[in-house]
């Protein structure tokens, strides 16, 4: 007989397959863009696995996503190797959820397509994946038994791995992490129940190992952190309320990281409001659950990822996407603990939501590029040039070239030849046209190979004018990408 928390294994494989076959279809679609790049250009032109660690201190990310693709290097040296690889991870999470999650099936289903499980954390091919399969993983265990929780030593064991390897995955994880060891130290200090201490030292094992790998180095530029009472970050921690919520985009092309409310001053502003009502209508929605360990799940979760966010400048949906996991994950603790299933209506239509911001998300990634990077890339190779030096600037928005071509490229604003980038003060360098230009005719000069410039916008006539360069010709222009700074312009130099 089937609890009544838990599907048939029969029926959660088949909902996890089509979840496979539909992002399965999307990405060969989506072409990655440069954050997706940087982790391949990492492992992939870095020596040893032990030099690739040292380079975290420049990514802010820890090792476990790298050290999943560091092997593919081996495999083949296309970049595009990592989107299979994050199926199957994204894939394992979506079929422990249906599993295992006290939500109808209904709900259920809602879920794993809406726009973060599916399109942000599934099809866009970034260690956030790695988060969502441990925290659901920590939600299953943690809840394994109900109410009294009494873990088995194994169960222990497992619990301390996963907080462990949570801390691995990103700032996030130790969040998540933190919410649950939180509940553990719960446990341990009020219900008395001693024997839960050994995962608290998993997940300290794990920040202490995180703080390792991640201190950046003192020319680190990104991103800005501030600690002062500052309004616009305070109403950029409201609107990620909102936005985690409700992320439906504006639909155009260029909406990722939109909101449908953005579209007059007067909607954008409203969005602080309704952040304020979403986030007291879900903490009332939790404490009715009457579950404590609920609650006190998502007041520590909310309140870290908030202030997360308040203190950093340079935050995206995905990060505000987390606010709903917690959200998520606190009812799956609370109905998992009392043994029910939560058949809300109203959690129903907000995941409606979601999978209608999907299928935003779905429809203009299949129709349009996501990253003019991979288009550029073929026309570049299609030239038939021998052996071309590429000039890319901006550096962080042309090193998507660097993965598809399988090539090393000169960024002028560090006066280097690389792939990825080390983040340091060189990415703020900003140059003119006509810079870029001398700098790439110097190396013309000094390599006696045909140069390529790849802008990520169309200069202006007078600018190529005023160059030194005698033959300064347009070959190409890609003006279309959903990433709205990921377009290019190509231009030869001979």
């Amino acid at each position: 007989m089937i609890n009544n928390c838990e599907e048939s294994r029969q029926f959660s494989l088949f909902m996890c397959l089509i979840f496979v076959a539909s992002a399965a279809l999307l990405m060969p679609r989506h072409e990655m863009w440069r954050d997706e790049m940087q982790a391949w250009l990492l492992i992939r032109d870095v020596g040893s696995f032990w030099e690739l660690l040292g380079h975290l201190k420049n990514e802010l990310h820890p090792f476990l996503w790298y050290a999943l693709l560091y092997p593919l290097k081996f495999v083949t040296r296309n970049p595009e190797i990592m989107k299979p690889l994050h199926l199957l991870i994204a894939s394992t999470a979506v079929y422990i959820f249906f599993r295992n999650a006290p939500f109808s099936r209904l709900n259920k289903q809602l879920f794993i397509f809406g726009y973060f499980p599916f399109f942000e954390y599934g099809v866009i091919a970034r260690d956030y994946a790695l988060v969502l399969l441990f925290s659901f993983l920590l939600a299953l265990l943690y809840t394994a038994e109900r109410a009294d929780l009494a873990f088995s030593k194994s169960r222990l064991y497992v619990l301390t791995a996963v907080f462990f390897l949570i801390c691995q995955t990103h700032l996030l994880g130790i969040m998540i992490g933190g919410a649950f060891s939180f509940l553990i130290a719960w446990d341990v200090f009020i219900k008395g129940e001693r024997k839960k201490l050994l995962p608290l030292f998993g997940f300290l094992g794990g920040v202490i190992t995180f703080l390792v790998q991640i201190f950046p180095p003192t020319n680190y530029y990104t991103p800005s952190f501030g600690f002062d009472h500052n309004f616009s970050r305070m109403q950029l921690a409201l609107l990620s309320i909102w936005r985690g919520f409700s992320p439906f985009p504006v639909p155009f092309l260029h909406f990722w990281n939109t909101n449908i409310l953005d579209i007059s001053l007067f909607l954008y502003y409203l969005q602080l409001l309704l952040a304020f009502f979403v986030l007291l209508g879900s903490f009332a929605f939790v404490m009715t659950l009457r579950e404590i360990r609920s609650a006190l799940f998502y007041c520590v979760g909310a309140f870290s990822i908030l202030s997360a966010i308040y203190i950093t400048t340079v935050l995206g949906i995905r990060f505000s996407g987390f606010i709903f996991i917690f959200f998520i994950l606190a009812l799956w603790i609370g109905y998992g603990l009392k043994g029910s299933v939560c058949r809300s209506r109203v959690i129903s239509v907000l995941l409606l939501i979601h999978v209608a911001a999907t299928s935003v998300a779905y429809y203009y990634d299949m129709k349009y590029p996501f990253s003019a990077a991979k288009q550029t890339a073929r026309f570049i190779e299609n030239l038939r040039l021998r052996n071309p030096v590429i000039v890319g600037y901006v550096d962080d928005t042309t090193m998507s070239l660097a993965g598809y071509l399988n090539a090393q490229i000169y960024y002028p604003q560090a006066d280097r030849f690389g792939s990825f980038l080390t983040w340091d003060e060189t990415s703020l360098v900003a140059l003119s046209t006509c810079e870029i230009i001398r700098k790439a005719g110097e190396v013309r000069t000094k390599t006696k190979r045909p140069v390529l410039v790849v802008l990520n916008y169309m200069p202006k006539e007078e600018e190529c004018r005023r160059t030194s360069v005698s033959s300064f010709t347009l070959l190409g222009w890609f003006p279309t990408a959903i990433v709205a700074n990921e377009v290019y312009s190509i231009w030869l130099i001979q």
